[in-house]
């Protein structure tokens, strides 16, 4: 996800006035960083390879966009780096980033400060005059406390099929030295339901990441999406895929082999230990105000939602002479919040809390969704308790049709 500089409106808004709609409070800064090695088969991002003069560029272009922020004094409680390949970058470009959001931004002393990672570019030569072990040891010195690795999978075919650049081997010595660098909360990306995959490929991968001993383990089933590589094999006939009957008995796998682990599942596809839940994530999850920067991003403030100029190099221009890098706008009424809340608040294993839904915006959701909410609970897709609307067990399996209720 990503973000924008709001019109003048929106900045009025999103002062304490804003408080009493569910606006006001910390933020959530996203910051786009749109460079990979190489693309990946079945990546629909804003991402490619570049130069490095593109990207020495770039990083000038989003520092610059970052200190002529309006939104300057807002808390912020997280900040997530991602992409794209946030550790194609040398340490201190995005040290200097972060130093350009604390300047603007009233970063909690605790905020949780993510950057995404791939194994390829960790467990690698990096560039010149840079170790990973001095990368690593520098992310954790400018402020970083968390790290998400794009595993995906820990079969080399399956690997070698979605386009990636690193090996099983990497994956699991790109863990281990993040560990040695003192980080303790560590993600890995997991994908199930791709192609040529077998419950006997997923079980194996589950294993692998457990033996590892993550905090937290992000689950997915592959989507292919429009204008990849994978949709175009698939078009042709040529990306055999498991079946939907197959995909759920690997999703329903995931559930029981990683509860049977210690974790808790806290959101449809996100498992954590106690104690290490994405409060980055869970700001979207909750329908909050999160402020991006870079390339394409996407920010939501005081209930107006805009987006960045989504080509790399007009947008690099826009910036470095301070212009607007806002291309599209578009404001939510009281009733697209409520059904964006429902929507995203569905997505966690909590729900959504009825008693916070009632503060930011005058009504239950009983009140305002119980002819919908009481037709998936009859179909026990959806549990209702005086706390919270959240999706059963079995809901979990359904969710993009109880999702698409509230849209």
């Amino acid at each position: 996800m990503t973000a924008t500089r709001p019109r003048a409106g929106a900045l009025e808004a999103a002062g304490p006035q804003a408080r009493a709609g569910g606006f006001g409070g910390p933020v959530a800064l996203y910051v786009h960083i749109p460079f990979c090695e190489r693309k990946c088969h079945y990546c629909d991002f804003n991402s490619g390879a570049y130069p490095r003069a593109t990207r020495v560029r770039y990083v000038d272009a989003l520092v610059r966009e970052i200190l002529d922020t309006p939104l300057a004094g807002r808390p912020a409680g997280s900040v997530f780096f991602g992409g794209g390949t946030p550790s194609v970058l040398p340490a201190s470009d995005i040290a200097r980033i972060l130093a350009a959001l604390r300047a603007r931004f009233a970063l909690d002393g605790n905020a949780e400060v993510t950057v995404e990672c791939n194994p390829g570019t960790i467990a690698s030569e990096r560039l010149a005059g840079e170790t990973t072990g001095s990368f690593l040891t520098a992310l954790r010195d400018a402020g970083v406390n968390r790290l998400s690795f794009g595993v995906q999978s820990f079969d080399a075919a399956l690997l070698k099929r979605l386009g990636r650049i690193h090996s099983p081997e990497q994956a699991e010595q790109s863990v281990r030295m993040a560990r040695a660098a003192g980080f303790e909360s560590i993600n890995v990306d997991l994908m199930f339901a791709l192609p040529g995959q077998t419950m006997d490929h997923w079980r194996a991968t589950l294993d692998h990441a457990l033996a590892l001993d993550v905090p937290h383990i992000s689950a997915y089933s592959l989507i292919v999406e429009p204008e990849t590589a994978f949709a175009m094999w698939d078009a042709e006939g040529r990306l055999p895929r498991p079946s939907e009957d197959e995909e759920a008995a690997m999703y329903r796998a995931s559930m029981r082999c990683l509860e049977a682990a210690g974790f808790e599942q806290y959101e449809v596809s996100a498992f954590a230990r106690p104690g290490f839940r994405s409060r980055h994530n869970q700001t979207y999850w909750r329908n909050e105000e999160y402020v991006g920067f870079g390339v394409g991003a996407t920010s939501y403030v005081a209930g107006e939602r805009f987006s960045r100029e989504p080509g790399i190099g007009r947008y690099m221009s826009l910036a470095e002479s301070g212009a607007d890098t806002v291309r599209d706008r578009e404001h939510l009424d009281v009733d697209g919040q409520m059904a964006e809340t429902m929507m995203m608040g569905l997505r966690m294993a909590d729900g959504v809390d009825r008693a916070a839904f009632a503060r930011r915006f005058g009504r239950d959701p009983l009140d305002r969704y119980g002819e919908t909410i009481a037709r998936f609970e009859g179909a026990g897709l959806v549990r209702v308790t005086p706390r919270a609307v959240a999706l059963t067990r079995h809901g979990f399996f359904l969710a993009n049709e109880v999702w698409e209720a509230f849209v």
